[in-house]
């Protein structure tokens, strides 16, 4: 099976690159939002790292643009990001791939044995996300609803998407509904809805219970089995990892112990 990784980033983090450049069993994919952003001396460094710039009029002709754009919404992003860019690139330029994990800069993972026990937990899902919140009824809370158009009919679902792995087969599917439409609708939204209109196999990953929208978080609620959601730092990141490379230490130490005690 063919996998990759898709950061999406404005700007790429030296923190990030560093920290994919390590990762063996998976392609590694960044994703540039900044078209403008100097990433030559990077290309030189980690060459096994590919930095992905996809000009806006690539997106506009491939129908790939407001993944995120709702001007009716409090939600501000431009019309074209990167999550335009990535997914025009993993349907129109590079289809080769069996599973995609795509990963905005703000989610956290200590290391790729996170996503590869992820993967042999669930080898066969389409979709993979947090959750898959039905479209209110009346008088519940509307969350983004009032901005959104999915062009077939009901039921709709959302569920965050900051951290998500999709098949090709998913990936088949958006690009056929651009293809009749010729521009996406938030993808919070459009993603778990074709994957429920569709039978894909739509899978609630426990390992991303942790993805919030907002939290505060505190150190011992990090692990290296999960996915976590936002820490926007990257710093932090940084540090987080490292005091879990410690006290994974710590464990493996304590385990040669026993076993040399028990000897």
């Amino acid at each position: 099976m063919k996998k990759a990784i898709c950061l999406l980033t404005i700007n790429p983090s030296i923190i990030w690159i560093d920290f994919l450049s390590n990762i063996q069993n998976y392609d590694i994919y960044i994703v540039i939002d900044n078209l403008e952003s100097d990433i030559d001396i990077y290309i030189n460094i980690y060459p096994n790292i590919h930095f992905v710039k996809i000009p806006n009029t690539d997106c506009i002709k491939s129908g790939f643009i407001h993944s995120s754009y709702m001007p009716t919404s409090s939600l501000k992003f431009n019309e074209i990001i990167a999550w335009d860019r990535a997914l025009h690139y993993f349907t129109n330029v590079n289809s080769n791939y069996d599973q995609v994990w795509f990963f905005e800069d703000d989610c956290f993972f200590y290391d790729e044995n996170t996503l590869l026990n992820i993967d042999i937990k669930y080898p066969e899902s389409d979709l993979l996300c947090k959750d898959k919140n039905p479209e209110p009824k009346e008088n519940e809370w509307k969350w983004f609803w009032p901005a959104i158009t999915i062009h077939f009919p009901s039921p709709y679902f959302h569920s965050p998407i900051c951290a998500v792995r999709m098949s090709k087969n998913m990936l088949n599917h958006l690009k056929e509904y651009i293809s009749q439409h010729r521009r996406l609708c938030f993808i919070e939204a459009l993603f778990p809805s074709i994957a429920h209109r569709n039978n894909l196999i739509y899978t609630l990953c426990e390992e991303m219970s942790q993805i919030y929208w907002r939290h505060n978080w505190v150190l011992n609620e990090f692990n290296e089995y999960g996915i976590f959601h936002p820490i926007k730092n990257v710093e932090e990141q940084f540090k987080i990892r490292r005091i879990l490379d410690k006290k994974n230490t710590k464990k493996m130490t304590n385990r040669i112990q026993i076993i040399y005690d028990a000897n």
